[in-house]
């Protein structure tokens, strides 16, 4: 029994360290994030019982996902693993004042 299932996807976070800018970059920060993702692992941290409803790729990036989230506690039985398939990505920089993130 769960205390908390949450549904919803993953993606795949490709950060530059701040202060640098995407043009000046020599490395990226690279994390998984989703909300209700981020929520389960948050809530499973603090005691919870957690679960993820999702799917995610047959690939490495599919497979580092489950076993992140697994490694904070949360419960990703309910996964589907689908062949043929990709992580979202999405690339992140910081900004230093006046530019917010």
């Amino acid at each position: 029994m769960h205390d908390l299932i949450t549904l919803g996807e993953v993606l795949l976070r490709l950060a530059v360290p701040s202060p640098a800018r995407f043009e000046s970059a020599r490395v990226l920060d690279v994390q998984i994030g989703g909300a209700e993702a981020n929520v389960a692992a948050a809530c499973a941290r603090l005691g919870l019982r957690t679960a993820w409803i999702s799917a995610l790729p047959d690939n490495p990036w599919g497979e580092r996902v489950r076993r992140e989230l697994t490694g904070h506690g949360v419960d990703c039985a309910y996964v589907k693993i689908l062949p043929g398939t990709r992580l979202g990505v999405y690339f992140l920089e910081y900004g230093v004042p006046p530019r917010p993130v």
